[in-house]
């Protein structure tokens, strides 16, 4: 799956039946497989990923601030691809970080005490391309 993603940049219905093909399971489990791992994406994507930890700690530490600021900086809602393909924000499960809350990933990167001014100089990076 992981290679199959890193080739099209998601898994879309031909590379998931490809996989099952490849397997031998059937396309409904690579289906739930896709859908159990938060890091495998079924729809395109910027080309910058964004993931805000949706857990308890983060929650509580400021997650959903996060998730407020960059909506309004991107003017799109969470899931969706913004500032022309640049970039996608997306929710992801607890990260192990909740000692250091509010915690993301930039680009596959875990980064903990995430904070919104952080935020605003990442995004205005990444909207410029």
């Amino acid at each position: 799956m992981r290679l199959l993603q890193e080739a099209l940049g998601y898994i879309d219905d031909e590379a998931l039946h490809y996989a099952a093909d490849c397997t031998g399971l059937t396309p409904v489990q690579v289906e739930e497989l896709c859908s159990f791992y938060p890091l495998v994406l079924r729809r395109p994507a910027g080309r910058h990923l964004l993931r805000i930890c949706d857990s308890v700690a983060c929650h509580l530490a400021g997650a959903p601030e996060l998730v407020r600021r960059a909506e309004a900086i991107s003017g799109v809602r969470l899931g969706q691809v913004a500032g022309a393909g640049h970039y996608s924000i997306l929710p992801h499960v607890c990260l192990g970080l909740c000692d250091r809350a509010p915690a993301v990933l930039v680009d596959g990167r875990a980064v903990g005490g995430f904070s919104p001014t952080a935020l605003e100089q990442l995004l205005a990076e990444w909207e410029q391309g």
